[in-house]
């Protein structure tokens, strides 16, 4: 009976390089599933059992990763750098990502720029060859095809008029090659700006512009916000000097101008306190203290960021808490100088501190707009008092609302805490209230204020 010998060819059995058996997995085996992230991808049950199968495969392969670099091998500059984009996608909070990813593309990005860091140690300032290779090689391409109108991408400054005219706001959203073949390329970026030496800003400019506009004016509230992101690391880094010589803190002002009318989306209420926060820093890095370019500057964020968000809010909770936690950031920086507008912000927060009839309580409001009035009491203290009637008229509603409740939970008593403090501060700006409105309150109810008045 003839034998068949099955013959091996050993041209195929070569060994595998382990860096490419460690990396390839995530970089090419296992791309990002832009499919299950579109619109519609929630809520149907097939693509959300992918997603689970995907995320359960990347996080084992991402380990894998962490522990082969954990050997520290000996890497060149280009494959430090594809760690760095392959783990660097996974590093941020975003909807295809878990805190297990988080943590071991962290980890692995670590372990690339110093193997020898001990766990929970912080790492600073990355190669500038490094960073250079990673935005040129890798993010720049994923943006050239529609680059941004308004930015001379071989400087990284400001155009002077709009390149290729009134069309090109529209062609600018066009083939969007980063959103679909680039997700999670802002993580990357950000990771970039964090990790660049300040003096590396300058030469690394036109590469870093392009992308953070593209992302903070794109038409869609989620990447507004991770380039929002982006700028507040950049804002943490960089010289404001650099922003105005450039022009980019113009085009960052409006950006965020702009954001702060994205008020009919779900992430509206974040992206509305992410876009004032950020647009506060940026005025207190390119404007000087006390000059009228940051009275304005302030002035602006509070009318078209604050106001203008409560004029459309209606009955949407969030945002309206979203508007008052920004306006205590705008008001800190701008002090008395918020007077101007203590006819709308009052009335406001004001009503906003209780509940109304048939509506639920909403305490994450009512505290944070405690907070906001604390903050309005103390930096307008020596104009408070013509409005003092209107402010305790709703501290008292709102003290009778929540101490009329037996049991109490945190929430209430962290707004039980906050109305307090509001009153202590009302106190400070107002000295007659002891001697006129503490007695009133006595005689009204003395068991129902006397924890107030005590405070």
């Amino acid at each position: 009976m003839p034998i068949i010998e099955e013959i091996v060819d050993d041209s195929t059995t070569e060994d595998v390089d382990p860096f490419e058996a460690a990396i390839q997995p995530l970089s090419k085996d296992l791309p990002i599933p832009s499919e299950f992230l579109s619109d519609g991808a929630a809520s149907d049950p097939a693509k959300q059992a992918q997603l689970k199968q995907w995320k359960f495969s990347a996080e084992m392969h991402l380990h894998h990763l962490q522990q082969y670099l954990r050997t520290k091998p000996e890497l060149s500059l280009e494959q430090r750098a594809r760690v760095v984009i392959t783990a660097g996608v996974f590093r941020g909070e975003d909807s295809y990502s878990t805190s297990v990813m988080h943590m071991s593309a962290m980890s692995s990005v670590k372990l690339v720029i110093m193997p020898n860091l001990k766990a929970g140690e912080r790492y600073g300032y990355a190669p500038s060859a490094l960073l250079e290779l990673v935005l040129k090689e890798h993010i720049k391409p994923l943006f050239q095809a529609t680059p941004h109108p308004q930015i001379n991408l071989d400087s990284g400054r400001k155009l002077p008029h709009q390149a290729g005219g009134n069309a090109a706001a529209q062609d600018f959203y066009e083939d969007q090659t980063w959103k679909t073949k680039g997700l999670g390329c802002w993580n990357v970026l950000t990771w970039c700006v964090e990790h660049m030496l300040p003096e590396s800003f300058q030469d690394m400019w036109p590469l870093l512009v392009p992308p953070i506009m593209t992302l903070m004016d794109d038409w869609e509230a989620t990447f507004r916000i991770k380039g929002i992101l982006v700028v507040d690391e950049l804002l943490k880094q960089t010289d404001g000097q650099l922003l105005k010589r450039t022009g980019v803190d113009k085009l960052l002002f409006a950006s965020l101008e702009n954001s702060f009318s994205q008020l009919h989306t779900p992430q509206t209420p974040q992206l509305l306190f992410d876009a004032i926060r950020c647009y506060t820093v940026l005025t207190t890095r390119v404007t000087a203290p006390e000059s009228e370019e940051r009275f304005n500057r302030l002035s602006d964020g509070i009318s078209k960021g604050v106001l203008n968000a409560w004029s459309y809010a209606g009955s949407d909770v969030a945002t309206m808490q979203s508007a008052a936690e920004g306006l205590a950031l705008l008001v800190t920086e701008l002090g008395i100088g918020s007077v101007r507008f203590l006819k709308a912000i009052i009335p406001q927060l004001s009503d906003n501190l209780y509940t109304k009839p048939f509506v639920p309580p909403a305490r994450a409001l009512q505290l944070s707009t405690a907070e906001c009035l604390r903050v309005v009491i103390h930096e307008c203290a020596l104009t408070i008092t013509e409005w003092k009637e209107r402010i305790l008229h709703g501290l008292l509603k709102a003290w009778v609302e929540v101490n009329r409740i037996v049991n109490k939970d945190q929430d209430t008593l962290a707004v039980q805490t906050a109305l307090k403090e509001v009153w202590g501060e009302l106190l400070l700006a107002c000295p007659t209230i002891p001697q006129v409105e503490t007695p009133q309150l006595h005689t009204l109810d003395t068991n129902m204020f006397q924890a107030l008045i005590a405070a």
